[in-house]
């Protein structure tokens, strides 16, 4: 199975899958950030041919996959990324990380970020409603428990 953290920046993704790594003895596979939309594609790839390919593919945990591709970047192929959404709905659960508002906003501005919340919320709920993927909403504050799983 391969758990995609999602959500928006710096709400605690890094921190709980850590905690959650450390908690259900999951690999952490952390790739860097892609530096460019080519580069994205071919991990989302690489990620559904190991599923497909590789018997006994072990657990895995990845902080954001494609979602944040489709959340983040205008003018993405969306057709590559619904496949990828379909292939994967066998195989992957998205951990999608809220907290409130207020707690955000606080981070946010202590890191000088100056994204347009509420759209990057409608964006991601979008993409929530439309995938085929399961998706486990989860307030890192909370205690991590298997339900996630």
């Amino acid at each position: 199975m391969i758990y995609i953290a999602e959500g928006l920046n710096k709400i605690g993704k890094t921190t709980f899958i850590k905690k959650a790594s450390e908690k259900f003895n999951i690999q952490i596979v952390d790739f860097k950030r892609p530096d460019n939309r080519e580069e994205a594609k071919a991990i989302s790839y690489f990620l559904l041919q190991m599923c497909k390919q590789v018997r006994n593919f072990p657990s895995i945990i990845i902080d954001r996959g494609f979602p944040s591709e489709i959340v983040y970047n205008e003018n993405v192929d969306i057709r590559y990324y619904k496949n990828i959404d379909l292939e994967l709905s066998m195989y992957a659960t998205i951990w999608y990380l809220e907290i409130p508002k207020d707690i955000l906003l606080q981070r946010w501005s202590e890191f000088s970020i100056n994204y347009d919340m509420d759209f990057q919320k409608l964006k991601y709920e979008s993409f929530l409603k439309s995938t085929k993927l399961r998706v486990v909403r989860i307030n890192p504050f909370e205690e991590i428990n298997e339900n996630i799983l």
